[in-house]
């Protein structure tokens, strides 16, 4: 994704670290819809999860996909979010253990939700375009408060 195709978004930069050594990638994420679609094949190729992990996923309502002629598909997002997952497997968390993350994720996205209703359900396109970008700068904005209160915490393990 270019960067011009996200001119006046705020980039929400994801590090994704590879589990055979590599450095970690950064992806950009936006809460335009996503474009690519990756088939189950496709996604367990380009992540090297576990087929049996993706439909684990699915199975607790982590990723949905959508079913086109009697085959999942997934989009960039969900693909990114098994690549995650993927890694977290390596220290035994499974599906069941991420009701958390999503409960979290869920209530995270009602908030922001019903802070920018309004202007969201709006008929002058202006307007909506305007949410949109609110939108996905509250996101940066939430993430990184949830990322330094995680890392408030992790010190206080540390300690």
């Amino acid at each position: 994704m270019s960067d011009d195709r996200l001119t006046g978004y705020a980039k929400l930069i994801v590090e994704v670290g590879a589990s055979d050594g590599r450095p970690a990638r950064r992806t950009m994420m936006t809460v335009k819809d996503a474009d690519a679609v990756y088939s189950l094949a496709d996604v367990v190729e380009e992540t090297n999860a576990d087929p049996k992990l993706v439909n684990e996923l699915v199975e607790f309502g982590v990723i949905k996909g959508e079913t086109r002629s009697g085959v999942r598909y997934f989009d960039e997002t969900e693909r990114e979010i098994v690549r995650s997952v993927n890694e977290l497997a390596r220290y035994g968390v499974g599906g069941r253990n991420l009701r958390a993350f999503r409960t979290s994720a869920d209530r995270e996205a009602a908030l922001l939700q019903q802070i920018l209703a309004p202007a969201l359900r709006s008929r002058n396109p202006e307007r909506r375009k305007e949410a949109l970008e609110a939108l996905e700068n509250l996101a940066a904005v939430a993430s990184h408060l949830k990322h330094l209160l995680l890392i408030r915490d992790l010190r206080r393990i540390a300690n």
